[in-house]
């Protein structure tokens, strides 16, 4: 139950908790914002052991459809993690390059269907191991 401010309880709906804005940048320019959902995939026999994805459209990350062969508008990205299952409100932000040193994307498209507008991002347990 979540206590708003009238102090009236409202039941919150667990599966509201596994969306976040996707806020493009370039450099601290906010260019445009999406929204993303998270999923997570267990990795091995250890029920704490799994690896966290976010997913979100190829054009939340770029800017632009998949077909266009133009260059991204931004090289990072916010998002937003809750800390707390009981408390929405505690959330810690995610800043996020969309590239590495040597300038790939991080993020995964479909080989099956390049022009699928979705995009996968594995997001380091570092970023979100207290939330």
């Amino acid at each position: 139950m979540v206590e708003i401010l009238i102090g009236v309880e409202v039941t919150l709906e667990h599966l509201s908790l596994i969306t976040t804005p996707v806020i493009l940048l370039n450099g601290q320019q906010v260019i445009s914002q999406g929204t993303g959902f998270y999923y997570a995939r267990k990795v091995t026999e250890k029920p704490e052991t799994h690896t966290l994805f976010l997913i979100t459209n190829h054009h939340v990350l770029t800017g632009h459809p998949p077909e266009k062969k133009e260059p991204p508008k931004g090289d990072n990205i916010v998002f937003y993690v809750h800390k707390e299952k009981d408390n929405p409100g505690n959330i810690k932000q995610i800043r996020f390059p969309l590239f590495t040193k040597s300038n790939i994307p991080i993020w995964l498209n479909s080989r099956t269907y390049p022009e699928a507008d979705v995009a996968v991002i594995p997001i380091p347990l570092t970023l979100y191991s207290d939330a």
